[in-house]
């Protein structure tokens, strides 16, 4: 009878029924390779491996099992990466409970970069690379080092102005440029389904060919959509990551500038804006400054999908593709004329918006003279009145996002009827089901990018209007710190021919 452990790397042979005599603690022990204990009844151990009156121990040869956790340590990091099984705890508790508590949020880990703190420090120092590069710039150019840039922008253009794009990109476009890479794996994959297809049909259709072929068109299709998935997931991971950490910097910024802020900048600051506009900074601004970073790489990854759509078009219709691209290139300053008109109604809105803003944050904090006054009907007239034509506005900008974006919605149609349209006025009146399927499908690509394209440009604008209103807050004039004096006694100030005048009134 014998018998044999492999978990413990260990090997031990009982002793006969004969043997049952002999000595417990006679054994042999013998270190022999771990192939070798692998043995059955056709190929027992050597002689020189057993004793015949006791069991033998065989130890395989040793290994380091510490190498062995590390790599697979590293193969779950890997894989949890991947596929965002770190997340998996906090559902698990979600499921169980029913519901999520803040306490709950502690089983998920924060990366180090997205810690707040962290976050406004690498903006900071960007930012503070920006002032100080403005500031030698302008001291070689002005004799006069006690200029500030603090104010609002100079109108002299050899002066450089520090550039609030530039800091955000230097602190946080490392990881957006990264998100990028994923976008363009992705991207890569979609032309994938579109050139099975075209080969799936014809394999169908010719009886004789090998059954090899359909299944690796079907494995080649299955693990293209996983790269898709995959690499769209961290492409979207990465880029609301992104834009959280540009709303957080943008947020900590404006509310520690607004605590240094002059008395003449605090309430003239935004040509009457006051707090109203500081709120709007915080709450709309740096939001809009947030959405941007989402779709801000198909600025290059539309032209991309859009150059192949069409390489693969011409290798499925021929040259009727022109026609989509006619259509294309007469709609590009069709959308420069609706991004600008909206811009101009965006900047509109926003002049009314804090406008009403700063007249409700006036009647909250004076709100006790405004009772004791009885002044309440006429702010209030004065505050709908505001609302109205704040409501006007939005209304119409509202109707000219709707007529951008019907506009926009039917571009991959007049794309596609152009190109069937030239396809059949040319002579060719065959169009072979593969083909047309493989055109159907690619045109259907080309329906996100021809979307965006225009969309993202609406959003450049409408965010470049959020960096501006920002930068010039940031570059606000600031208080003077009063440092100690040397008075004669603690507590004594000594003042000659002085004049006093609010900053406001200056």
């Amino acid at each position: 009878m014998s018998g044999k452990a492999y978990g413990a790397i260990q090997v031990r042979q009982e002793a006969d029924a004969d043997d049952i005599d002999s000595s417990p603690n006679d054994t042999i022990t013998e270190r022999i390779p771990l192939l070798s204990a692998i043995t059955n009844e056709k190929n027992p151990p050597s002689p020189s491996q057993l004793s015949t009156k006791s069991s033998v121990v065989s130890v395989a040869v040793q290994t380091d099992p510490t190498k062995f956790t590390k790599a697979l340590r590293y193969l779950a990091a890997i894989w949890s990466d991947t596929t965002f099984d770190w997340i998996s705890p906090l559902l698990e508790t979600g499921n169980a409970n029913g519901q999520l508590n803040v306490e709950d949020l502690d089983e998920l880990p924060l990366p180090d970069d997205c810690e707040t703190s962290q976050v406004y420090a690498q903006f900071w120092r960007c930012w503070t690379d920006e002032l100080d590069k403005a500031r030698v710039d302008n001291n070689k150019s002005n004799d006069n080092s006690a200029t500030s840039f603090f104010v609002q922008p100079t109108t002299t253009i050899h002066n450089y102005q520090p550039s609030l794009v530039k800091a955000l990109a230097r602190a946080f476009g490392a990881d957006f440029l990264r998100a990028g890479l994923f976008k363009l794996i992705h991207d890569a994959n979609i032309f994938v389904g579109p050139q099975v297809l075209n080969h799936l049909i014809q394999f169908l259709r010719n009886a004789d060919a090998p059954i090899h072929r359909g299944v690796m068109l079907t494995v080649l299709v299955t693990v293209s959509q996983i790269v898709m998935s995959i690499s769209l997931r961290h492409y979207f991971y990465k880029c609301y990551t992104c834009g959280l950490q540009v709303r957080t910097a943008v947020v900590l910024a404006v509310y520690k500038k607004s605590l240094h802020l002059s008395l003449k900048e605090r309430h003239t600051f935004g040509n009457g804006g006051g707090p109203g506009e500081i709120v709007n900074l915080v709450g709309i601004d740096a939001q809009r400054m947030q959405d941007l970073m989402t779709y801000l790489h198909a600025v290059w990854y539309s032209f991309f999908q859009i150059g192949l759509a069409m390489y693969f078009l011409w290798g499925q219709v021929g040259a009727s593709c022109l026609a989509g691209v006619v259509v294309i290139v007469v709609l590009i300053p069709v959308t420069k004329f609706v991004a600008g008109w909206l811009s101009g109604i965006q900047k509109i809105l926003m002049k009314a918006r804090d406008e009403r803003v700063s007249l409700n944050n006036e009647l909250m904090n004076a709100m006790k003279i405004v009772k004791i006054q009885a002044w309440e009907e006429n702010f209030r007239t004065k505050l709908t009145n505001l609302r109205n034509i704040e409501m006007l506005k939005l209304r119409r900008y509202y109707i000219t996002s709707a007529i951008s974006v019907s506009m926009y919605s039917s571009t991959p149609l007049l794309v596609s009827l152009a190109t069937f349209g030239a396809y059949t006025l040319i002579g060719q009146n065959h169009l072979d089901v593969a083909q047309a399927l493989t055109a159907l499908a690619l045109f259907d690509i080309l329906r996100f990018p021809l979307f965006m394209l225009p969309q993202i440009i609406n959003r450049i604008i409408e965010a470049s209007i959020s960096f501006e209103r920002v930068r010039k807050f940031l570059l606000a004039e600031e208080y003077q710190h009063v440092g100690e004096g040397a008075l004669e006694q603690n507590g004594e100030i000594y003042i000659n021919n002085g004049t006093f005048v609010y900053d406001s009134k200056k």
